[in-house]
């Protein structure tokens, strides 16, 4: 059984995109898992954005969480008005990496299959007022079982820092958000049984 359990798996990361979303997902921001579809139920997991608001050279903590432990994404910050790609990401973790959208480090995916519930990166807007901003992608749970095109709250242009405090205080608010996600996915999973 077990044995069966694993060539499963190993044929659906071979059959899907094991080491990160092709450049053809720049434009439409989904896996292009050959055979597959979106899936049309409610998503079980979020973008998070850690302000409301950006001013230019800022930095804002984007995060990707959810449950069950997701194995592939990618994640974009877009203008609302045009769709176009904006922002840098300056900050990723390991087993992610820059999807180099029109050669610019305004996108990540994931470099391995590795399960997780939560990812978060630091992602600096642009250094003009572009409008409002919304992060979009899709996040997979398997090559047939994926989510998109998700988008987090919007997030509009102010000429004064964030709210929050610093970068580094946000930074620790983001810290106890994956503590309490990671505590209450502890906990439903007792529920479940």
């Amino acid at each position: 059984m077990l044995v069966v359990y694993f060539v499963g798996l190993l044929t659906v990361l071979v059959e899907s995109y094991p080491t990160g979303a092709p450049p053809s997902s720049c434009d439409n921001l989904l896996p292009h898992h050959h055979g597959t579809s979106p899936q049309e139920t409610p998503s079980p997991y979020t973008f998070y954005v850690d302000s409301n608001t950006y001013t230019p050279q800022s930095s804002l903590v984007v995060s990707v969480f959810g449950s069950p432990a997701f194995l592939s994404f990618i994640i974009q910050g877009r203008r609302s008005d045009t769709g176009a790609p904006v922002g840098t990401f300056v900050k990723i973790p390991a087993n992610t990496k820059y999807l180099l959208c029109d050669n610019q480090r305004n996108s990540v995916t994931h470099s391995n299959p590795t399960p997780r519930n939560i990812t978060q990166f630091i992602w600096v807007p642009p250094t003009e007022n572009v409008g409002e901003i919304i992060f979009k992608g899709s996040v997979a749970r398997s090559k047939s079982l994926y989510w998109g095109v998700l988008e987090s709250k919007p997030i509009k242009y102010s000429k004064t820092a964030p709210t929050g405090g610093s970068n580094s205080s946000r930074l620790s608010n983001s810290s106890l958000l994956s503590l309490f996600i990671i505590i209450t996915m502890f906990i439903s999973s007792f529920l479940i049984f």
